[in-house]
C-alpha cells in the first residue's frame, strides 16, 4: 500500500508480509507531512501493533514545525526506525533527535549506512517483538 491516495507528498510503502513501512522524502517533512505520517501510519498498522519505520535520509529534512509536531503529538506507540544513506552530521543529528523522542515515547531507533542494513535490523527488531508477544 503506498501513500499516493493521501496528501503526503513523500513516497510511502507499506508491506503487510513483513510489517515494515518504508518512506522515502521527497524534499523536506513538513508539520502536515508529520501529522500525515501518524494518520498513515493509524491506517497502515493494526491497533495496538508496534510500528517498524525505515527512510532514506540522503535528502531528509525536518522542518522546526514537522520536528515540534513529532515531539509533542506523536500518537504512533510503539515504534521501531532504521534510518539510512544519511551523512555523518545528519546521522548524528537524527540520532540524537531520536534520542530525544525515546524519552518520551516508546521509540528504538538506528541509523545505517546501507539499506540492506537497516532493513536487517527492522526485521530482527519485529522478530524479537513478535516473539515477546507470544
Amino acid at each position: 500500500m503506498t501513500g499516493s491516495a493521501s496528501s503526503f507528498k513523500h513516497d510511502w510503502q507499506y508491506d503487510p508480509e513483513t510489517g515494515i513501512i518504508r518512506v522515502v522524502p521527497n524534499g523536506p517533512i513538513s508539520a502536515t507531512d508529520a501529522g500525515e505520517l501518524m494518520r498513515l501510519r493509524h491506517r497502515d498498522v493494526p491497533n495496538g501493533e508496534a510500528a517498524f519505520f525505515m527512510s532514506d535520509n540522503r535528502n531528509v529534512e525536518l522542518t522546526a514545525e514537522a520536528r515540534k509536531v513529532l515531539a509533542t503529538e506523536w500518537e504512533i506507540g510503539e515504534t521501531y526506525y532504521a534510518g539510512w544513506g544519511a551523512a555523518f552530521a545528519q546521522r548524528s543529528m537524527l540520532n540524537l533527535f531520536m534520542k530525544a523522542l525515546s524519552l518520551k515515547y516508546p521509540i528504538k531507533a538506528n541509523m545505517f549506512a546501507e539499506e540492506t542494513a537497516a532493513r536487517a535490523w527492522l526485521l530482527e527488531q519485529r522478530r524479537a517483538y513478535l516473539a515477546r508477544k507470544t
